[in-house]
Protein backbone atom coordinates (compact mmCIF):
# COMPACT_ATOMS: atom_id res chain seq x y z
CA UNK A 1 0.00 0.00 0.00
CA UNK A 2 1.85 3.31 -0.99
CA UNK A 3 3.03 5.57 2.13
CA UNK A 4 2.43 8.72 -0.48
CA UNK A 5 -0.79 9.15 -2.17
CA UNK A 6 -0.53 11.08 -5.36
CA UNK A 7 -2.52 14.17 -5.97
CA UNK A 8 -6.04 13.71 -7.55
CA UNK A 9 -5.38 13.87 -11.09
CA UNK A 10 -8.76 14.73 -12.21
CA UNK A 11 -8.29 18.31 -9.79
CA UNK A 12 -5.08 18.56 -11.77
CA UNK A 13 -6.62 18.30 -14.78
CA UNK A 14 -9.69 20.87 -13.49
CA UNK A 15 -7.17 23.42 -12.82
CA UNK A 16 -4.82 23.12 -15.60
CA UNK A 17 -7.52 23.19 -17.62
CA UNK A 18 -9.10 26.44 -16.28
CA UNK A 19 -5.36 28.09 -16.21
CA UNK A 20 -5.18 27.72 -19.91
CA UNK A 21 -8.88 28.98 -20.40
CA UNK A 22 -8.09 32.00 -18.92
CA UNK A 23 -4.29 32.65 -20.23
CA UNK A 24 -6.66 32.70 -23.56
CA UNK A 25 -9.54 34.46 -22.81
CA UNK A 26 -7.80 37.57 -20.96
CA UNK A 27 -3.94 37.34 -22.95
CA UNK A 28 -3.92 35.46 -25.93
CA UNK A 29 -7.44 36.01 -27.86
CA UNK A 30 -7.60 39.96 -26.95
CA UNK A 31 -3.99 39.73 -28.80
CA UNK A 32 -5.30 38.19 -31.99
CA UNK A 33 -8.22 39.59 -32.25
CA UNK A 34 -7.05 43.36 -31.38
CA UNK A 35 -8.66 44.13 -28.88
CA UNK A 36 -7.54 47.69 -27.19
CA UNK A 37 -5.19 46.74 -24.27
CA UNK A 38 -7.17 49.07 -21.36
CA UNK A 39 -10.30 46.07 -22.21
CA UNK A 40 -7.70 42.87 -21.61
CA UNK A 41 -6.16 44.44 -18.61
CA UNK A 42 -9.40 45.15 -16.42
CA UNK A 43 -10.44 41.22 -17.87
CA UNK A 44 -7.37 40.46 -15.94
CA UNK A 45 -7.92 42.48 -12.96
CA UNK A 46 -11.51 41.03 -12.68
CA UNK A 47 -10.18 37.80 -13.11
CA UNK A 48 -7.52 38.03 -10.17
CA UNK A 49 -10.06 40.06 -7.74
CA UNK A 50 -12.86 37.18 -8.38
CA UNK A 51 -10.39 34.44 -7.61
CA UNK A 52 -9.12 36.08 -4.94
CA UNK A 53 -12.44 36.14 -3.19
CA UNK A 54 -12.94 32.66 -3.94
CA UNK A 55 -9.92 31.87 -2.00
CA UNK A 56 -10.82 34.12 1.19
CA UNK A 57 -14.40 32.79 1.30
CA UNK A 58 -12.79 28.86 1.36
CA UNK A 59 -10.56 29.48 3.56
CA UNK A 60 -12.17 31.14 6.12
CA UNK A 61 -14.58 28.42 5.88
CA UNK A 62 -12.19 26.11 6.76
CA UNK A 63 -11.37 28.00 10.04
CA UNK A 64 -14.57 28.80 11.41
CA UNK A 65 -15.44 24.66 11.11
CA UNK A 66 -12.25 23.70 13.04
CA UNK A 67 -13.10 25.99 15.21
CA UNK A 68 -16.53 24.93 16.00
CA UNK A 69 -15.52 21.21 15.61
CA UNK A 70 -13.16 22.16 17.86
CA UNK A 71 -14.95 23.83 20.61
CA UNK A 72 -17.96 21.02 20.29
CA UNK A 73 -15.26 18.18 21.16
CA UNK A 74 -13.98 20.26 24.27
CA UNK A 75 -17.50 20.65 25.83
CA UNK A 76 -18.76 16.93 24.60
CA UNK A 77 -15.05 15.07 24.89
CA UNK A 78 -13.02 16.93 27.25
CA UNK A 79 -10.33 13.79 27.77
CA UNK A 80 -9.99 12.99 23.94
CA UNK A 81 -6.94 15.02 22.23
CA UNK A 82 -7.95 16.82 19.24
CA UNK A 83 -5.82 17.89 16.72
CA UNK A 84 -6.55 19.91 12.74
CA UNK A 85 -6.13 18.45 9.53
CA UNK A 86 -5.81 18.94 6.30
CA UNK A 87 -8.37 18.02 3.45
CA UNK A 88 -5.65 17.28 1.04
CA UNK A 89 -6.57 15.89 -2.72
CA UNK A 90 -4.32 12.52 -2.51
CA UNK A 91 -4.81 11.93 1.40
CA UNK A 92 -8.86 11.84 0.27
CA UNK A 93 -8.21 9.85 -3.02
CA UNK A 94 -5.81 7.31 -0.81
CA UNK A 95 -8.50 7.01 2.21
CA UNK A 96 -11.35 6.58 -0.46
CA UNK A 97 -9.23 3.01 -1.36
CA UNK A 98 -7.78 2.30 1.83
CA UNK A 99 -10.32 2.41 4.33
CA UNK A 100 -12.31 -0.09 2.93
CA UNK A 101 -9.37 -2.52 2.10
CA UNK A 102 -8.51 -2.03 5.40
CA UNK A 103 -12.26 -3.21 6.82
CA UNK A 104 -12.66 0.20 8.60
CA UNK A 105 -16.14 0.59 7.02
CA UNK A 106 -17.13 2.32 3.93
CA UNK A 107 -14.88 4.83 1.99
CA UNK A 108 -14.79 8.52 3.72
CA UNK A 109 -17.12 10.96 2.15
CA UNK A 110 -16.90 15.15 2.83
CA UNK A 111 -13.45 15.48 3.36
CA UNK A 112 -12.78 17.51 0.73
CA UNK A 113 -16.02 19.80 1.40
CA UNK A 114 -15.22 20.24 5.34
CA UNK A 115 -12.27 20.85 7.15
CA UNK A 116 -11.41 17.81 9.22
CA UNK A 117 -10.25 17.08 12.66
CA UNK A 118 -8.60 14.25 14.33
CA UNK A 119 -9.55 13.01 17.67
CA UNK A 120 -7.62 10.04 19.57
CA UNK A 121 -9.11 8.88 22.62
CA UNK A 122 -8.49 5.60 24.16
CA UNK A 123 -11.10 3.80 22.27
CA UNK A 124 -8.95 4.51 18.88
CA UNK A 125 -8.95 6.95 16.76
CA UNK A 126 -11.26 9.19 14.53
CA UNK A 127 -11.60 11.98 11.92
CA UNK A 128 -14.81 13.80 12.42
CA UNK A 129 -16.07 17.02 9.96
CA UNK A 130 -19.68 19.02 9.98
CA UNK A 131 -19.18 21.83 12.68
CA UNK A 132 -20.78 20.97 15.88
CA UNK A 133 -22.46 17.76 14.36
CA UNK A 134 -19.37 16.02 14.40
CA UNK A 135 -19.87 13.87 11.87
CA UNK A 136 -17.34 10.93 11.76
CA UNK A 137 -15.49 10.66 8.68
CA UNK A 138 -13.65 7.41 9.49
CA UNK A 139 -12.38 5.92 12.22
CA UNK A 140 -9.78 2.95 13.50
CA UNK A 141 -10.62 0.82 16.59
CA UNK A 142 -7.72 0.93 19.29
CA UNK A 143 -7.20 -3.28 18.69
CA UNK A 144 -6.16 -2.18 14.78
CA UNK A 145 -3.49 0.25 16.16
CA UNK A 146 -0.04 -1.33 16.49
CA UNK A 147 2.10 2.15 16.57
CA UNK A 148 2.42 5.60 15.25
CA UNK A 149 5.22 7.49 13.57
CA UNK A 150 6.24 10.93 11.75
CA UNK A 151 5.40 11.20 7.97
CA UNK A 152 5.12 13.59 5.03
CA UNK A 153 3.30 13.97 2.13
CA UNK A 154 3.87 15.86 -0.77
CA UNK A 155 0.63 17.87 -2.40
CA UNK A 156 1.68 20.60 -5.13
CA UNK A 157 4.64 22.60 -4.07
CA UNK A 158 4.36 22.05 -0.28
CA UNK A 159 5.48 19.16 2.03
CA UNK A 160 3.08 18.25 4.85
CA UNK A 161 3.90 16.58 8.12
CA UNK A 162 1.31 13.65 8.61
CA UNK A 163 0.59 11.73 11.97
CA UNK A 164 1.19 8.04 10.23
CA UNK A 165 -1.21 4.92 12.28
CA UNK A 166 0.09 1.82 11.76
CA UNK A 167 -2.89 -0.51 11.88
CA UNK A 168 -2.52 -4.23 11.40
CA UNK A 169 -4.00 -5.95 8.29
CA UNK A 170 -3.84 -9.50 8.36
CA UNK A 171 -0.45 -11.00 8.84
CA UNK A 172 0.90 -7.44 7.71
CA UNK A 173 0.45 -3.89 8.46
CA UNK A 174 -0.43 -0.61 6.64
CA UNK A 175 -0.41 2.76 7.45
CA UNK A 176 -2.68 5.60 7.52
CA UNK A 177 -1.49 8.78 6.92
CA UNK A 178 -3.34 12.56 8.79
CA UNK A 179 -2.17 15.58 7.47
CA UNK A 180 -1.73 17.95 10.80
CA UNK A 181 -2.01 21.61 11.05
CA UNK A 182 -1.26 24.12 14.48
CA UNK A 183 -3.86 23.97 17.24
CA UNK A 184 -3.62 27.74 17.00
CA UNK A 185 -3.62 28.76 13.60
CA UNK A 186 -5.62 25.97 11.75
CA UNK A 187 -4.20 27.13 8.22
CA UNK A 188 -0.48 26.80 8.92
CA UNK A 189 1.82 22.74 9.19
CA UNK A 190 2.24 21.99 12.69
CA UNK A 191 5.98 22.65 13.65
CA UNK A 192 8.25 19.85 14.53
CA UNK A 193 7.95 20.29 18.41
CA UNK A 194 3.89 20.35 17.78
CA UNK A 195 4.30 16.81 16.19
CA UNK A 196 6.93 15.19 18.32
CA UNK A 197 3.84 16.12 21.39
CA UNK A 198 1.04 14.81 19.00
CA UNK A 199 2.87 11.22 18.68
CA UNK A 200 4.05 11.35 21.67
CA UNK A 201 0.57 11.53 22.96
CA UNK A 202 -1.07 9.57 21.15
CA UNK A 203 1.46 7.08 21.59
CA UNK A 204 0.59 7.09 25.72
CA UNK A 205 -3.51 7.25 25.07
CA UNK A 206 -2.90 4.49 22.85
CA UNK A 207 0.07 2.49 24.74
CA UNK A 208 1.34 1.56 21.12
CA UNK A 209 5.13 2.25 20.24
CA UNK A 210 6.32 5.19 18.48
CA UNK A 211 8.07 3.34 15.35
CA UNK A 212 10.52 5.13 13.02
CA UNK A 213 10.01 8.23 10.88
CA UNK A 214 7.98 7.19 7.37
CA UNK A 215 9.15 10.25 5.90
Amino acid sequence: MRRNPPANRLMLAMAVALAAFFVWGTLVRPLVEGEPPVATSLVFATGVLLAGLIIWIVLGRIQRLQRTQRRALREREPQARAFGSYALNGVAAYLSRAIPLLALGPAPRGLLTASPTGVIDPSGFRVVRGGDRLLTAYSVPRDRIQGVTRGAIQEGAFLYPTLEIVVSQGAGQATIPVPVTRDDAPLRRESPDGMDRLISDAARIWGVPVLGDGA
